[in-house]
């Protein structure tokens, strides 16, 4: 499965305020080391040993700061990660659904960075069977691996865009590794009153680590129902983040 999984915590002995103090003192002084490390080889190092080693150290740093934790990079803090730019991907789907309106809620939809408009393919028959739907995306002049995926899960422009189109239940990510990864996605209530950013407007973290040379496909095989019967699923936005 395709999760963020967080370590176990230490519930044993605790520290004492000296022992915290040298602990901080030690971690400020490896983190100034490895600036220092980083500046030089962005001075002397090419443009691309230069990228890779502030990566490594910006790595160190985010490890270091984050080894009681466990914590690992996620959509709201990507650490060392980079995003990648919108101009470096483009999209495509097996299924393209056009509204009412002659509206094409095509795949590229999901790169828009606007939560107002979404790709959406048609998931099920009229009977309620599932139907095989996937969208894919590729990569150009993206160096390093793809670390991070970022989806906001169905058509998060309001309340009733949300639950009158299917969410993504479980899918495959394919082109990442020679088997399917099994992805399971979060499905939120939509609150009554105003709420600055509710849930389900928020991004899911997925965490890969796929070539971008290969296409990136999520393969949808189950999918949280829409509240009217309502036969297309959803989403409105990813973010790719890729490094070392």
């Amino acid at each position: 499965m395709a999760h963020t999984d967080r370590g176990p915590t230490d519930g044993g002995t605790q520290s004492t305020p000296s022992s915290r103090r040298r602990r901080l003192a030690a971690t400020v002084a490896l983190d100034f080391a490895l600036i220092v490390v980083a500046f030089l080889f962005g001075i002397v190092g090419t443009v691309a040993v230069g990228s890779t080693i502030t990566e490594l150290v910006e790595k160190a740093i985010y490890k270091t700061r984050h080894a009681d934790d466990g914590e690992r990079p996620d959509c709201t803090n990507p650490g060392w990660l980079n995003a990648v730019p919108r101009e470096n991907v483009d999209a495509s789907a097996t299924r393209t659904y056009t509204d009412d309106g002659q509206v094409e809620n095509v795949a590229t939809r999901t790169l828009d960075n606007d939560t107002a408009t979404a790709w959406a393919g048609r998931a099920v028959t009229d009977s309620g069977e599932q139907l095989e739907v996937s969208i894919s995306w590729t990569f150009a002049g993206v160096a390093n691996d793809i670390q991070l995926l970022c989806i906001k899960n169905g058509h998060v422009g309001n309340g009733n865009t949300y639950l009158k189109n299917h969410r993504v239940r479980q899918a495959e990510i394919l082109g990442c590794s020679e088997d399917p990864i099994e992805l399971e996605l979060k499905d939120f209530p939509v609150p009554r009153g105003d709420e600055f950013l509710p849930k389900f407007r928020q991004f899911q973290t997925v965490h890969l680590s796929c070539d971008p040379e290969s296409p990136l496909t999520l393969r949808i095989t189950t999918t949280f129902p829409a509240s009217d019967g309502s036969h297309q699923v959803a989403i409105s936005d990813v973010r790719f983040f890729s490094g070392i």
